[in-house]
Parts: structure tokens; C-alpha cells; sequence
């Protein structure tokens, strides 16, 4: 079946390009595709050069850059394209580079019905010039064989039902009764795979570590188990894709099985990329900032922006609490960090503040999860303070969860108090300071079997000076708590209108409860 300029908008490289001129020309028939930067067609010989570059019907990539700032030029280019019978003209970085095509540029397509495709470089940041270039030859190459064919199909309806890459690599490797693995070369990390964890483990320990995944292609048995691989380098990813045949089963169609999982790995390479998250989040936590700066460069915006990133036990969740957020990041075209430390889920993200999308659905995925404790640190600035304050946090979840032991949600403020609390628990005499300043309510509670500095850590630390939350956390009406604080606060002899007595208070309060249950820990 023959590919038409139509067809390719269906790649997932070109899923967002748009066609803004030469609408009639999109039944034109594609051989393939050419990357070459447009010069001035009257100089050094640039015509007759292009004529030995590009095939009929092939799609011309570029960015337009020699002549971005010519109308004239650019119509010089196209008439030239048209006259080799080439299929169309695809743009990159539209709105960079070329800002805006002239309505002679346009006029001139329509009249010739040349295909003028365009990708916008605000939408199209993370698309590659190889990206479209492998695409549309894998497409071709195949384009007559049904199975093929029929195996794109069954791609392009999984993603836009919302299916993951597993679901397409089954749907790949099912016929052939064989198992599909994609390898980050780099980190040798099995981004996807058809085999069961077990098995995933298995390959693991036993195959993985001999296996030649960073050469072009090869073939080799091992224990019994033949292995086919092929390099395949898409976007911010250098992979490796591996076909594991088993023993009893026949040698799979190779080159066919390749085609498909090398699209499907470029139809979901996004997802793929932020796989790569636990590399970097292990970066920053063993203090390897100059690889965690390296690796950041993908999901860093150019425009800037703030830094958030949230952080729950893995135990107690799969990561719901996180899959809401995910979602609106993707939906806003947000790259995002995902990884995993030890038992901990991660995500990071560099985004705008709103006016709480993220702090709703953060709530909202909290709720769903009895007992779940998440850190959500917004609102970071600087990259060496989000790096410092994540590590901490991963360093010290159980200890942080601890010291706020009644919120669900613990922000980027009470993380600094948690880090800075950590800090003064190594000295001494902090710990004696923070007796010495609660040391009335100490007496006080000794004496008359009181709950009075329960009660003020419990309204000052976990519900900011709710009444009615630290009413409801402590089964007690809301007029003894207001007794309890008024009393605490008249032998504290002090006020909470005093914003430095409050904020020595709520420091003694931290260190008191963690030193406290750190003393409670080394007793059992």
C-alpha cells in the first residue's frame, strides 16, 4: 500500500505538525524522507546539489534557516522542491527559526499543491530531525506488508486509548510467542519489557550483564535462550532492543519484529525518557550534582520557573497519590522526573504556579489513600536548594513523616523546619535549650498528669493553629483545646502575637517531639 503526506501525520513524531499551505497536496505519494539545510538556491551550485540529494517523492526536513528572514528565497526553495517532485516540505522550529511564513510562501504552495508542514517549536521542543527521518522510512519500508500495517494500526489505537507501551510490545511480540526488552544503554536499565517481574529479575542477574548492548546489532544463545538486539538511538534515548526467543520456539521474523518495536519505542518515547528518572534522582541523593545538573538538561524549561516535587512510601501506595498530578503535567506538554529511592516514589518538575491545580489534586490523591504521607515541596527557585532540600527529604522521609506525624501532606516550609530541626538535634545544647523554654509545661503536665504540651505541638506543628483540626485529631472539644493553648501560652509567658516568641516555640516544639521519639526509638 503506498504512504501519502497524508499518512505521516499518524507518526508520533508529527503528531502535533500542522499543514498550513498546499492542502491539495497531501495525496502525494512518500518515498521517504531527506535532512538538508536550505541555502540560496543561486549560490555555490546549491541546485544542482540538491538534485543529487533528494529522491522524487521525497519529504524535505529542515529548518529554513540560510534564508529565514527571505519571502523570496523561501519561494525560490519551494518551486525548486516542487519541480524535483518532491513530496512536501516539513519546517522545524517554526516560530524560532522562522517566525512567520509570508502569505506569498503560502499563496505559492497552494497554487502548486506542495505540502507546507510546520512544527511549532513551542510544541515540538523535544522532536528530533531523525525522530520524523526514522519514522517515515519505517513506515515505508513496510508500507505493503499487511502485518506491518496491521501492527501500527494496533499501536496508534493503544496510545489513543490511553494503553501503556507494555500493551503495545505484547501486542508486538504475541504472534511470535517471544519476549521484547528495551535496555537504556547508558544505565543498562530495563525501560519496558513483555517479560514478568520475575522473569525481569532473572534476566537481570543472569543475561543482562553479558549481553552486547551497546554494538549496533547482534545474535547470541545463552544457556539455551537466544538473543537478538539492535541499537536505537530516540530523542534523549540510546536504547537497546532485545527479542528473547525461548528453546522450543522458532527463530521470529527479526527484521519485521525490529521495524514495529522501534516505532513503538519512538511512539512512546516520552514515556520512556522519564523512566530514566531514577538515574537522576539517585544522582542528587548520593550528591553527584554535576551528572544530576547534566541529566536535569532535558526537563528544564528554557523559560524557567519554578521547581516542585513530591515524594511518598511506595509501601503504602503504587503511586496514586502522584497519578493525578502526572496527568496534568502531561496534559500541559510538562517534562517530569519520575523515580524511585529505595521504597519511595519521586516525581520532579519544573512548572509556573498556578492558583492550586496541583495543590487540589495533590489533596485530591491523598485523600484516596488511607494512612499515605506525601512531601510536596513547591515553589523552589533555586536548583541547588531543590537539589539540597530533595535529598534531605529522601534521607530522612520516615523521620520528617514522624515529626509531622498528623498531616497528610507535609510542604516545602515544614521540610525546611524538619531539616533545620535535624541540624540542632546533632547539638547539644539545642536539645537543652528547647527543655529549658518548654520546661513549664514540662512541670506543669508532671504535676497534674497534663496534656498541655501534647496539645500545643499538636495545634502549633500539625494544624497550624486550627482549634477545630487539633479538636478533631484529638477527639476533645474545641473549647478545652482553646482552655489548653491560653494556659500554655500564660506559662510560656508569652503571646503568639509575637511573631519571634511563635517561631521559637514552634522550633523548641520540633526538636522536643523528634528528640523524644528518637529517645523512644533506642528504648525498644
Amino acid at each position: 500500500m503506498q504512504i501519502l503526506v497524508k499518512d505521516i501525520f499518524r507518526l508520533q513524531s508529527l503528531h502535533k505538525a500542522r499543514l498550513i499551505a498546499g492542502k491539495d497536496g497531501v495525496y502525494r505519494p512518500v518515498s521517504g524522507a531527506t535532512i538538508l539545510e536550505m541555502t540560496e538556491m543561486d549560490r555555490d551550485n546549491a541546485t544542482e546539489l540538491l538534485e543529487f540529494s533528494l529522491k522524487a517523492q521525497e519529504v524535505m526536513i529542515t529548518a529554513l534557516y540560510n534564508v529565514k528572514n527571505s519571502p523570496e528565497k523561501q519561494c525560490d526553495v519551494i518551486r525548486i522542491l516542487n519541480n524535483l517532485h518532491a513530496a512536501g516540505l516539513i519546517v522545524f522550529y517554526y516560530g524560532l527559526v522562522v517566525s512567520r511564513f509570508d502569505e506569498r510562501v503560502l499563496s505559492l504552495c497552494d497554487e502548486l499543491r506542495f505540502p507546507l508542514i510546520v512544527l511549532d517549536y513551542s510544541e515540538s521542543k523535544n522532536v528530533a530531525y531523525a525522530d520524523v527521518l526514522n519514522e517515515i522510512y519505517s513506515l515505508r519500508r513496510h508500507g505493503n506488508d499487511t502485518r506491518f500495517r496491521a501492527a501500527v494500526n494496533g499501536m496508534w489505537q493503544i496510545r489513543q486509548d490511553g494503553g501503556s507501551v507494555r500493551d503495545a510490545l505484547c501486542r508486538i511480540a504475541s504472534p511470535g510467542r517471544l519476549d521484547i526488552a528495551v535496555i537504556d544503554i547508558a544505565s543498562r536499565h530495563v525501560l519496558c519489557t513483555t517479560l514478568s517481574t520475575e522473569a525481569v529479575e532473572r534476566f537481570a542477574a543472569e543475561a543482562l550483564g553479558v549481553l552486547p548492548i551497546s554494538t549496533p546489532s547482534f545474535e547470541l544463545s545463552l544457556r539455551g535462550v537466544k538473543y537478538y538486539g539492535q541499537r536505537h538511538y530516540t530523542d534523549y534515548l540510546g536504547t537497546s532492543i532485545l527479542l528473547i526467543c525461548q528453546p522450543a520456539e522458532k527463530a521470529p521474523d527479526t527484521e519485521m519484529v525490529f521495524s514495529c518495536a522501534k516505532l513503538c519505542v519512538d511512539f512512546w518515547r516520552r514515556e520512556l525518557v522519564l523512566t530514566r528518572g531514577d538515574s537522576l534522582i539517585n544522582a542528587i541523593i548520593q550528591g553527584n550534582l554535576q551528572q544530576a545538573q547534566s541529566d536535569l538538561d532535558y526537563y528544564r524549561k528554557p523559560e524557567g520557573g519554578w521547581w516542585h516535587f513530591l515524594i511518598c512510601d511506595a509501601r503504602l501506595s503504587d503511586g496514586g497519590p502522584l497519578h493525578g498530578v502526572k496527568s496534568q503535567l502531561r496534559g500541559e506538554d510538562i517534562s517530569y522526573v519520575a523515580g524511585h529511592f529505595e521504597r519511595l516514589h519521586l516525581i520532579l518538575f519544573q512548572r509556573q504556579l498556578d492558583e492550586g491545580i496541583l495543590d487540589a489534586l495533590v489533596e485530591e490523591g491523598v485523600q484516596a489513600v488511607p494512612d499515605v504521607q506525601l512531601c510536596y515541596a513547591a515553589g523552589l527557585n533555586d536548583e541547588d536548594d531543590m537539589f539540597r532540600l530533595l535529598r534531605f527529604a529522601a534521607e530522612n522521609y520516615g523521620a520528617v513523616c514522624a515529626l509531622f506525624q498528623n498531616r497528610r501532606i507535609i510542604g516545602r516550609f515544614e521540610l525546611l523546619a524538619a531539616e533545620s530541626c535535624a541540624r540542632a538535634c546533632g547539638e547539644e545544647s539545642a536539645w537543652y535549650d528547647a527543655q529549658r523554654l518548654l520546661q513549664p509545661l514540662i512541670e506543669y503536665d508532671k504535676k497534674r498528669s497534663g496534656l498541655l504540651l501534647e496539645t500545643l505541638q499538636i495545634f502549633l506543628i500539625d494544624c497550624d493553629r486550627s482549634y477545630r483540626r487539633t479538636s478533631e485529631l484529638m477527639f476533645i472539644h474545641q473549647n478545652t483545646i482553646q482552655y489548653r493553648v491560653r494556659k500554655a501560652v500564660e506559662l510560656l509567658g508569652t503571646s503568639f502575637e509575637q511573631t519571634a516568641s511563635l517561631a521559637e516555640i514552634y522550633r523548641a516544639l520540633c526538636i522536643y517531639r523528634q528528640n523524644i521519639q528518637k529517645l523512644a526509638f533506642k528504648s525498644i
